[in-house]
């Protein structure tokens, strides 16, 4: 009876120890995939035909572009007229672009470690894509309120073909690998872009910044950038779990965007209690000793909140 009592243990340890190396197997294949498809994005060359359908409230809005990526630098196009579809019937109409990364990239992915942590991902097979042979894959969130998409990504060229989330679908439908490296169009002088790190924020403009204390889970700093147009500044600081963003908006009661908020104020009830939820994404507003702070991101508006409420001021010393 000990024999086969040991017998038994030795066939679920060796079963448990199987489904182990197999899940592993299967985790380390997404993440292969998922950093070949980053450095494909950053260092290929193509020019692809895009495809963008947006799904909202019953209508849906298509539009298509000219992607043109060459030498580090993307170009992109307007193909034809903006579509809006709704009972049958076409109404024209600006739609959302291809870039959906924080980096104005095709990738909506900012960091696959990231991802890996924070979203259960998964390979799910073979399909066509534009004629070519893509890899499906799964990105399902590990917290609740989190986004999930499926990435389709080409067999070859490790190129993002295609992305779908719940309300949105960008498809390439035709590509080619030969392209010209597009114009540099830089900023004008009276606009301005820099990027700044966490430790030298103080200072990196002329108002008090504020900083959260108290992130949503699995998210980090990403990225914080001065912009200045016409010697008013204004700050964006970018928060990743990996797939979602937040965005932290700050502007002096002045600027242009301070005016176009204390507006909408005025005119909206919503807005007059420093909320706009639009299209999935909620955006909260609030003044703190004279500077607007604007927090938007496409998770659950309590993590908002809560993020809204650590900010703390921090001046140049």
């Amino acid at each position: 009876m000990r024999r086969w009592t040991l017998i038994l243990i030795l066939c679920g340890s060796a079963a448990a120890t199987g489904l182990a190396v197999a899940a592993k197997v299967r985790r380390d294949a997404a993440r292969n995939t998922l950093v070949a498809m980053v450095a494909a994005e950053e260092n290929g060359t193509y020019t692809a035909e895009v495809r963008v359908r947006e799904r909202r409230e019953g209508q849906e809005r298509e539009h298509r572009f000219r992607v043109v990526r060459a030498g580090g630098r993307t170009s992109i196009d307007s193909v034809g007229e903006p579509k809006e579809r709704r009972g049958g019937t076409d109404h024209r109409r600006r739609g959302g672009g291809p870039m959906m990364g924080p980096s104005r990239s095709r990738v909506p992915i900012t960091d696959v470690d990231l991802v890996l942590q924070n979203y259960h991902v998964a390979v799910e097979g073979d399909e066509s894509v534009a004629g070519r042979a893509a890899r499906r894959i799964a990105v399902r969130p590990k917290f609740p309120g989190r986004p999930s998409c499926t990435l389709w990504i080409d067999r070859e060229r490790s190129l993002l073909l295609k992305y779908e989330t719940q309300d949105r679908t960008v498809e390439t439908l035709s590509l080619s690998f030969e392209a010209k490296a597009p114009e540099r169009k830089g900023w004008s002088r009276s606009h301005e872009r820099r990027e700044v790190s966490l430790a030298d924020l103080p200072g990196a403009v002329g108002f008090p910044v504020a900083v959260p204390t108290w992130l949503p889970k699995g998210f980090r700093f990403h990225r914080a950038t001065v912009s200045r147009r016409e010697s008013v500044e204004s700050l964006q600081l970018l928060y990743t779990d990996g797939l979602a963003v937040v965005s932290v908006l700050e502007n002096p009661e002045g600027s242009e965007w301070g005016r176009s908020w204390n507006w909408l104020k005025r005119k909206d009830d919503a807005c007059r209690a420093g909320r706009i939820s639009r299209e999935g994404r909620t955006m909260l507003t609030v003044s703190l000793e004279g500077v607007v702070v604007t927090v938007a991101g496409s998770i659950p508006e309590k993590e908002l909140v809560d993020l809204l409420g650590s900010m703390e001021l921090r001046r140049k010393p």
